[in-house]
């Protein structure tokens, strides 16, 4: 396998045409106990257009998959400033900014966005498939243009879940030399 830098193109794209000479622009991949299908924002039967990311994930033990909609799914830029509320093309500029899936092997994808119309983010995701049971992902941007108003900005990705058993928000912390996880529970309250 040759090596190149991440964000490169690879040397053969995977953009698969039907019969009917229709793209495709997700894959499905089946490594260790986990299957996924990962691709971008287009919609076809069975998944809503402007959702990008893991489209479907199942564990051999489950047929049904985890997500109800899409898993780490690129949702929003935001750097402070811009009043993105009223403007879901730029509230949700990812998910209908257009974007290309590339496969790189059986076990790993690209998503590729160009730069944005609002922001000018150029960026690059990468899915990878790891048994048993993992799904790394690392995602690199490039801004364009000088356009973040406080000098940074906020990237946010969603996952919708389906009926998950614990609601806990879980993140890995770094303790000395090793990592550990830190669990925040949420509750939904009442407003009355």
């Amino acid at each position: 396998m040759s090596h190149r830098k991440f964000g490169q193109k690879p040397a053969r794209s995977s953009k698969i045409l039907s019969k009917d000479k229709t793209h495709m622009a997700r894959e499905k991949f089946q490594v260790g106990d986990l299957t996924a299908v990962i691709g971008d924002n287009e919609g076809y039967d069975g998944h809503r257009a402007g959702y990008n990311g893991v489209h479907r994930l199942t564990h051999w033990t489950n047929p049904k998959s985890l997500f109800t909609v899409t898993g780490l799914n690129h949702e929003h830029i935001f750097d402070g400033d811009h009043e993105l509320q009223g403007d879901t093309k730029v509230f949700f500029e990812p998910r209908n900014a257009p974007m290309t899936f590339t496969k790189i092997s059986g076990s790993e994808a690209e998503l590729h966005q160009p730069p944005t119309p609002t922001f000018h983010l150029e960026s690059w995701t990468r899915f990878k498939l790891v048994a048993p049971h993992y799904i790394d992902m690392v995602f690199r941007c490039k801004p364009h243009q000088h356009v973040f108003t406080n000098g940074y900005i906020g990237l946010f990705w969603a996952t919708y879940i389906d009926a998950p058993e614990n609601k806990s928000i879980s993140a890995m912390t770094k303790v000395g030399s090793n990592f550990a996880h830190r669990h925040t529970t949420t509750r939904a309250q009442s407003c009355m």
